[in-house]
């Protein structure tokens, strides 16, 4: 049995530990973003084997009915990717020399937090919080729920980087030198959200806490 197991280990998201003075989480900081992921599949996954490339728990099911050898079986409307798609397979140890050199998005991974109307009284009950985070870069940004993107001045964004400053401490998002790599992010964003345009649950205005 133990040849021929699919074994899949992760878990929920918790709060942060006091990191930023929060004990909360449904924030994009690394400390609630980033869960164990591990599989293990003899002879069909490589063994001890750690990549950097960004995933996501919504990338599980497509990857796993692929590994059973039942991707015919996978609905069209399926979100997520086959995590061991030839594709997808990087480098044990990933080359962040060039930080946003994928062609696509298959390295990034998104989140979007709508935040309780009745704790922030004062937002506009159209906005959502999006994020992405790459190999080198985690960038968030007020979005409408409709899928548009706001005015810059609304957008309150902050991006990292993650390989010279891993603890987040300096928010380049007005920093001249990073406006290539913001518009490449917020681009990707808006390539995900028309892939997955939100739905009506998350455009209701009475909704609080929604994730998405």
């Amino acid at each position: 049995m133990g040849e021929n197991t699919i074994i899949f280990y992760s878990t929920d998201h918790g709060k942060s530990l006091g990191e930023w003075g929060s004990g909360e989480k449904g924030t994009f900081d690394s400390e609630v973003w980033r869960v164990p992921f591990v599989w293990s599949y003899p002879g069909k996954i490589p063994e001890g084997v750690s990549v950097e490339t960004p995933c996501g728990t919504i990338d599980t099911a497509k990857t796993l009915l692929t590994l059973l050898g039942l991707e015919d079986r996978i609905p069209d409307t399926w979100c997520g990717r086959d995590l061991f798609a030839p594709a997808l397979r990087p480098k044990a140890k990933a080359d962040v020399g060039d930080k946003l050199s994928q062609s696509d998005s298959d390295a990034l991974a998104f989140g979007v937090i709508r935040a309780p109307v009745e704790d922030w009284p004062e937002l506009d009950p159209r906005i959502m919080r999006v994020a992405v985070r790459s190999i080198g870069f985690r960038l968030d940004l007020n979005w409408f729920t409709d899928g548009s993107l706001p005015e810059e001045t609304a957008q309150d964004g902050s991006l990292y980087d993650l390989v010279a400053d891993p603890f987040e401490t300096r928010n380049l998002w007005n920093d001249a030198t990073m406006r290539g790599v913001r518009k490449r992010l917020v681009t990707a964003i808006q390539s995900w959200i028309d892939r997955n345009p939100p739905g009506a649950i998350l455009q209701d205005p009475t909704k609080a806490g929604t994730f998405y």
